[in-house]
C-alpha cells in the first residue's frame, strides 16, 4: 500500500510530525504526483514583517539595571509612549551652588541620593499615548495655554517626596509662591489628559522642583532631623530668596524622544507713570531684566552692587515699576539684574 498524501496545515505537536515522517517513503519527499513539495521547517518571518503586528510576546524586556535601579510604571510596548507635561526649570549658577552644599549634606543620611540630570515643575502624570495621538495631544496642550502669560515664582521649602509606588524617593524644593498660577496650568493640562481619556493629575499637588532621587522608600531617613537641617542651609545661603525665585517662561511636552514647547506669552505693556519703590521686596517679581545702572557701567569684578531698574509689572500696576535691585553681571553697558 501506498502512504497517504500530507496534509498542507501544520501540526499542532512533535508528536504528530513524527507520525507525519514516519508516512513518507523514501525518495518522495512527502509530496504525492503535481503537487510542490513541503518544507520539512519553517522559515524565519523577516523582522521587516513582525514589526507590523507587534505582540504582547514581543514586548522589550526592561532591565532596570540601565536605568540606575529604577523601575517602569507600565511596561514598555511597541507604539506606547510614555508622555510627560511640565515646566522646564532653567538653573543658574548660584542655584548649581546652593545644590553643591545640600546634597552631599543629604547624603550623610542617605549615601545613594543621586543629583537629578534635568530639573522640572511637573504638571502631570506620566501618562501613554499610541504614536498616532502625540500630535493631536499637544495640538490640543498649545491651544489651552495660548492665553496664559509668563509668571514669576519661588521654590524655597525643602520637602520629601516618594513616587506612587513607593520605589523612588526624592528631595525637593517646594513652591511657596506662584501655586494659583501653576494650578491654573494644570486645569487646562487636566482637560487635555480627559479629551484623551488619560489620567489627570493629583486632586492637590505639592509643585516642586525635584533635586536628587534614590532607588527605594528612604523617608524615614530624611525626614526629621535632616529635613530641618537642609532646610536651615537653605535659609542661611546667601540671596537664598533670590536665587530660588525663578520665571516660568513655557511649558514642555515629552513623549517617548520627543520634546515639544510652548512658550507662554509675555506680559501686555502698559503704559502710564513710573512708580518709584524704596525696598527690593516690593519691586517686580522678575528674575532677570536688563538695565543701566544709574552711575553708570560698573566695572567687572566690582560685586555686587544696588541699583535702579524698570520693567514691565505682572501684578496689574498702571505702569512700568522702578524698583532697587541687585546687579549681577554686566555685558556691554547693560547690566543683567535679579531682583
Amino acid at each position: 500500500m501506498s502512504a497517504a498524501p500530507l496534509v498542507g496545515y501544520s501540526s499542532s505537536g512533535s508528536e504528530d510530525e513524527a507520525e507525519a515522517g514516519a508516512r513518507v517513503r523514501p525518495g518522495t519527499g512527502g509530496c504525492s504526483r503535481g503537487q510542490s513539495p513541503l518544507p520539512s521547517q519553517k522559515l524565519p518571518v523577516p523582522d521587516s514583517v513582525l514589526d507590523m503586528f507587534p505582540g504582547a510576546e514581543e514586548r522589550l524586556a526592561d532591565d532596570s539595571a540601565k536605568h540606575g535601579g529604577r523601575v517602569r510604571t507600565f511596561p514598555h510596548e511597541r507604539g506606547n509612549w510614555a508622555t510627560h507635561v511640565y515646566v522646564p526649570y532653567e538653573t543658574r549658577e548660584e542655584f548649581l551652588d546652593l545644590l553643591d552644599v545640600l546634597l552631599p549634606h543629604a547624603q550623610t543620611y542617605v549615601p545613594r541620593l543621586v543629583r537629578m540630570e534635568a530639573f522640572h515643575l511637573s504638571l502631570s502624570q506620566s501618562v501613554v499615548l499610541r504614536h498616532h495621538w502625540i500630535l493631536p495631544f499637544v495640538q490640543a496642550l498649545k491651544d489651552r495655554v495660548a492665553s496664559f502669560q509668563r509668571f514669576c515664582f519661588t521654590a524655597d521649602r525643602v520637602k520629601i517626596y516618594t513616587n506612587q509606588e513607593k520605589t523612588r524617593t526624592f528631595v525637593g524644593l517646594e513652591v511657596t509662591s506662584g501655586h494659583t498660577q501653576f494650578l491654573d496650568l494644570v486645569s487646562e493640562v487636566d482637560r487635555v489628559m480627559e479629551e484623551f481619556d488619560l489620567t489627570t493629575f493629583y486632586q492637590d499637588p505639592s509643585f516642586h522642583i525635584s533635586l536628587a532621587w534614590c532607588v527605594g522608600d528612604a523617608r524615614l531617613q530624611l525626614e526629621g532631623q535632616c529635613l530641618r537641617e537642609l532646610q536651615e542651609i537653605v535659609g542661611e545661603f546667601e540671596d537664598s530668596e533670590m536665587v530660588l525665585r525663578a520665571h516660568a517662561e513655557q511649558i514642555r511636552c515629552k513623549s517617548g524622544n520627543k520634546f515639544f514647547s510652548m512658550p507662554l506669552n509675555f506680559p501686555k505693556k502698559q503704559r502710564g507713570a513710573f512708580t518709584r519703590q524704596s525696598s527690593p521686596s516690593a519691586a517686580s517679581s522678575c528674575p532677570a531684566v536688563a538695565c543701566r545702572h544709574p552711575q553708570g557701567t560698573p566695572r567687572k569684578g566690582q560685586g555686587l552692587h544696588r541699583g535702579l531698574c524698570f520693567s514691565s509689572s505682572p501684578h496689574g500696576s498702571k505702569g512700568p515699576v522702578l524698583s532697587s535691585c541687585h546687579l549681577i553681571s554686566s555685558d556691554g553697558g547693560r547690566d543683567t539684574l535679579m531682583f
